[in-house]
């Protein structure tokens, strides 16, 4: 088991009463020390970033005196430099050295919460409209474009199914497209009229993919009004001609 330990990847750590007695090579790495060596004897606070300093008090109170497991939450740990570093952790009572203890396992998320700010900076500051749904009609979520092309506020376009921004003639298609990603369609493209809150309408093209986990979509789409409009007026005059 020490072997397991300490090939583990995820920090792992063993406190008891505030006090680190046991740190494996990757929380070394992890705290940004030569050795485990010199995390033994610290107070487990000082590496918990103050602004969840609080939580970890109460997570040792419901390990070590209650004899509860944690569940798995996103926090802050402070390496020896001062740098803040983004974990996810859990925390379990264990008996060590004869003793009741806390066992903490957490996982360095620095790399992921640093993509996930990209995207949302991304999904912030497209010129496209995008947008999360589920598969029971509603958005989730969507963009400022979205926002600015259609004239509602998100908390609008969220509060009501997405079917009913949708022109009552492109209702039935929309909805087999979406039904489609439901059972199993990879990408749907389609266009369909969606009403904006003055009333009018504009043409969107759209291209959809259903989400890895949960029952989600996620959907971007382009404002071809003018195009649709271009369209329109070619066939008009070809049937003058």
């Amino acid at each position: 088991y020490r072997r397991l330990v300490e090939l583990s990847p995820d920090t792992i750590i063993v406190h008891r009463g505030g006090e680190v007695l046991f740190v494996n090579t990757a929380g070394a790495e992890l705290f940004g020390v030569a050795s485990p060596e010199e995390l033994i004897g610290k107070a487990v606070m000082d590496f918990i970033h103050p602004d969840y300093r609080e939580i970890a008090g109460a997570r040792i109170v419901r390990t070590q005196e209650k004899g509860e497991r944690t569940d798995l939450i996103q926090e802050k740990f402070l390496r020896f430099d001062g740098r803040a570093v983004d974990v996810e952790v859990v925390t379990t009572p264990i008996t060590y050295r004869g003793q009741v203890a806390t066992l903490v396992v957490a996982r360095d998320i620095t790399g992921r919460k640093r993509a996930e700010e990209e995207r949302d900076h991304l999904f912030e500051f497209s010129l496209d409209l995008l947008c999360v749904a589920d598969v029971d009609g509603y958005f989730k979520r969507v963009n400022p474009a979205f926002e600015e092309t259609l004239g509602y506020s998100s908390g609008e376009l969220l509060a009501k199914p997405f079917i009913e921004f949708v022109h009552p003639e492109d209702r039935a298609a929309t909805m087999s497209e979406v039904e489609g990603l439901g059972r199993g369609a990879r990408t749907a493209y389609f266009e369909n009229r969606y009403l904006r809150k003055d009333g009018s309408q504009v043409w969107l093209a759209w291209k959809a993919v259903p989400g890895v986990e949960e029952d989600l979509i996620y959907a971007t789409a382009r404002d071809v009004t003018e195009r649709k409009r271009d369209e329109e007026e070619l066939r008009r005059r070809e049937a003058i001609l």
